[in-house]
């Protein structure tokens, strides 16, 4: 689970790996977190992975 506050006027994208020393960041799977705008709110992903694998999260933010 990764949960951040958001700033309006910013857009959000969680990425993750499975070993942070390789740098092989990728999206995480569920669309609906790969561009999410901004609003104040405080948003949660949570990972549906069912497999066992454990996962390292970061946050990406950029400006429109």
């Amino acid at each position: 689970v990764v949960a951040w506050d958001t700033v309006t006027g910013r857009f959000y994208r969680v990425i993750q790996t499975t070993n942070t020393a390789l740098a092989a960041w990728s999206n995480a799977p569920n669309p609906a977190f790969t561009n999410i705008p901004g609003s104040g709110d405080f948003l949660v992903y949570t990972n549906g992975d069912t497999n066992g694998r454990s996962y390292y999260f970061k946050i990406r933010v950029r400006k429109p």
